[in-house]
């Protein structure tokens, strides 16, 4: 897993190492063999929606009042004590000009308290909300290369509860919600090694209403025909907030898997 986590932190700079190759071959102009081939689709137009599973573990620490939780979940104990999930990606292209959304909800409970104050045991539970929508720019567009700048925001919205069991005192709990706006900037690209098989990575950071903001991702794709792909792969996003009453810190992070729908 460290593997596929310090892959995940490469990935990025690999590509992004690959744009700066296809820049230094689109300003020579002595080889036309080593002018980039213009990237021309079929239609002006595409579509891609992808449902995918994130198989993420989550650690971080929540404060309410006078009650704090430092948590550290492996995806078997969020699977174990999931409410609901549900995430995608969806979004459009109009020749090197795009929209993308990236949707994700969790709702856990997890079961193992930790020991809290007086000898009562503080129980955690945890509904985050995620949606980023971003506007996109192909700076480089190639037949096998594609290096584009996105820019838009994030909304996060964090429902904690946190309740104290009775111990040598009655028991009793804290609720907080917090909703934040930020702008997040980042960079996305994708590489085809051959028909088939392609890779591509995503990394953003921002800051607004939270403290900080980021995500980063790698991960191999396969085409399996025309209108359909999969793709797999290590994702990071991070958080942090504060505030008066609360604050929060969250990373989660893990393998996902996804199948999309492209036309």
């Amino acid at each position: 897993m460290k593997l596929l986590q310090n892959s995940a932190c490469y990935l990025p700079l690999i590509l992004c190492f690959a744009a700066s190759l296809e820049l230094a071959k689109a300003g020579d102009f002595v080889d036309s063999k080593n002018t980039p081939v213009a990237y021309e689709p079929e239609s002006d137009w595409s579509f891609e929606f992808m449902p995918y599973l994130w198989a993420a573990g989550v650690e971080g620490t929540s404060s309410i009042g006078n009650l704090s939780r430092t948590y550290n979940y492996d995806f078997d104990d969020i699977l174990s004590d999931l409410n609901m999930t549900g995430m995608f990606v969806t979004g459009f292209k109009y020749k090197r000009l795009g929209f993308l959304a990236d949707f994700q909800y969790l709702n856990v409970s997890p079961g193992r308290p930790t020991r809290g104050p007086v000898l009562g045991n503080v129980n955690l539970t945890l509904e985050q909300t995620s949606l980023a929508l971003l506007g996109s720019y192909d700076l480089i567009a190639t037949d096998d290369f594609t290096f584009t700048v996105v820019g838009g925001a994030r909304y996060l919205n964090v429902d904690t509860t946190l309740s104290l069991t009775p111990g040598l005192v009655g028991g009793f709990s804290r609720r907080n919600t917090s909703t934040s706006w930020d702008p997040v900037g980042g960079l996305r690209a994708k590489y085809f090694l051959n028909e088939d098989w392609f890779l591509s990575a995503y990394a953003d950071y921002g800051s607004g209403d939270s403290d900080q903001t980021w995500q980063a991702y790698g991960g191999i794709g396969y085409i399996i025909n025309e209108s359909w792909h999969t793709s797999i792969g290590y994702r990071i996003l991070s958080y942090d907030t504060s505030g008066p009453r609360a604050s929060s810190s969250s990373d989660t992070s893990g393998v996902f898997i996804g199948f999309g729908y492209t036309r």
